[in-house]
């Protein structure tokens, strides 16, 4: 039996319009037990149809998929789209923050999903949403 997500949005994925949030990533650290890590997600849907996931910043110093999918989400009316589209521009923000390719609280967890396990942190909570959305 599979374990739940504990991962928590305040967006509403099946409202048609424009939505700017966060997901709210559970994390441990020295600074905070009960702390969250806060990945930025837009989602853009209108009516029925497919869902598309887009996601950059999986390494902090890729500045493509973040620059793309800004540029995305100023530019795409939610009336062209036919179906709905979750947009992560900076999947590891922490390392995007300090323009490294690992975040600093799982280093180099986030791509091997075997390390992922062992490390228990960022990469491991939000790597399964990635994985089943």
């Amino acid at each position: 039996m599979s374990e739940p997500f504990r991962i928590r949005t305040r967006i509403d994925l099946d409202a048609d319009g424009k939505q700017f949030g966060t997901l709210d990533v559970p994390h441990s650290s020295n600074e905070s037990a009960w702390g969250a890590l806060r990945v930025p997600i837009v989602v853009i849907k209108h009516g029925r149809g497919s869902t598309l996931l887009c996601t950059g910043g999986n390494h902090g110093d890729e500045y493509e998929g973040p620059i793309a999918i800004a540029r995305l989400i100023r530019e795409l009316d939610p009336a062209a789209v036919q179906g709905r589209l979750i947009l992560l521009p900076s999947l590891n923000l922490p390392a995007a923050r300090i323009a490294r390719a690992w975040s600093p609280s799982n280093a180099p967890c986030s791509q091997n999903t075997s390390i992922q396990r062992a490390c228990g942190a960022q990469a491991s909570s939000i790597g399964p949403v990635t994985r089943s959305t």
